[in-house]
């Protein structure tokens, strides 16, 4: 027998599912007061094959909810064929793929062990995180090996308590189109292989060397002794005393620089601040107007690095 109950979804869609074609909902609260039927749940059968791959795409994003599952599966969830069509061309595995139409696969190169599974729209968008989903999604295998930009700027990246995916996809998205050489990411950090750090990062994660979850010690190992620090603050009057301010356009030409950008809310942590005291670094910081405050992080990332760069092309 089926049991058709209707689910009121966190982002306050009602859906109506049968028992056979869900296991685990995630977060999801019965609405007793909501009636509504679904012919097409009821007309499902155990060997149909759209119902495996609904169940199959709702177990593994159910586990795909913590991160401990995925750093230790080692995958990456992607969303639409232009992201899917990036990682691809990168190299990237793919492990399996679902699609709503046959022309939504069509020209990939997919490896043959690749699982290609077709699954109804509707079942598709009940997972996704995008408002009009583009009808295909797949796994692949975390990179395993650092990307290598050609001919990259000597200009990197450190971000410190950026907890948001969208600003942490944007910066290395930005960090990508710069040309600088590398980005890392301190302990504390969102996850950078996280969906949604994915989706903004339109595809910069398969363009630049990245590390993540790093240490302050492991930092202090990494960054050449030769490269000049720069720590991106909006407010000068909490820097602890012995780290200069200038402004972004009073930075000066140097063989190699390395610029940490904190997260919006917390800002950069002590370690940071005391990474930079350590390394005879400054604070810069983008003169504002009209009474605004500060700029969103990846937007000031933006800003500094490709001043930056202008030195880095005077050098070449």
């Amino acid at each position: 027998m089926v049991i058709e109950k209707v689910f009121r979804l966190k982002h306050g869609f009602c859906r109506t599912f049968s028992s056979r074609m869900i296991r685990k909902p995630l977060r999801a609260v019965e609405d007793n007061d909501v009636t509504y039927k679904d012919e097409k749940a009821s007309a499902i059968t155990d060997k149909n094959p759209f119902e495996v791959s609904a169940q199959k795409l709702s177990s593994l994003l159910s586990s795909f909810e913590t991160r401990k599952f995925r750093e230790k599966k080692k995958l990456i969830y992607l969303e639409g064929r232009r992201l899917i069509e990036e990682a691809l061309t990168s190299g990237i595995v793919p492990t399996t793929i679902f699609h709503t139409k046959p022309e939504y696969i069509e020209d990939l190169k997919l490896p043959k062990e690749t699982q290609v599974l077709r699954i109804r729209f509707n079942d598709l968008k009940l997972w996704s995180n995008l408002e009009n989903p583009q009808g295909i999604v797949g796994f692949f295998k975390q990179p395993e090996k650092q990307f290598q930009p050609k001919d990259p700027y000597p200009l990197s990246v450190i971000c410190d308590n950026v907890r948001d995916p969208s600003n942490m996809g944007a910066i290395i998205r930005t960090v990508a189109g710069a040309g600088c050489e590398m980005l890392y990411s301190t302990k504390g950090c969102v996850d950078i292989w996280n969906s949604k750090t994915l989706r903004a990062g339109s595809g910069g994660h398969f363009k630049i060397p990245l590390l993540s979850s790093l240490q302050w010690h492991d930092i202090e190992n990494l960054i050449p002794a030769d490269s000049k620090v720069y720590v991106a603050i909006s407010n000068v009057n909490n820097l602890p005393v012995g780290i200069p301010v200038v402004s972004y356009h009073e930075t000066t030409n140097e063989p190699r620089s390395t610029i940490i950008m904190g997260g919006e809310t917390e800002g950069v942590s002590d370690e940071a601040l005391e990474f930079v005291k350590s390394r005879n670094g400054r604070a810069v910081h983008i003169p504002l107007r009209n009474n605004v405050e500060s700029l969103s992080v990846a937007v000031a990332a933006g800003v500094l690095l490709f001043h930056l760069t202008s030195f880095c092309k005077e050098n070449k």
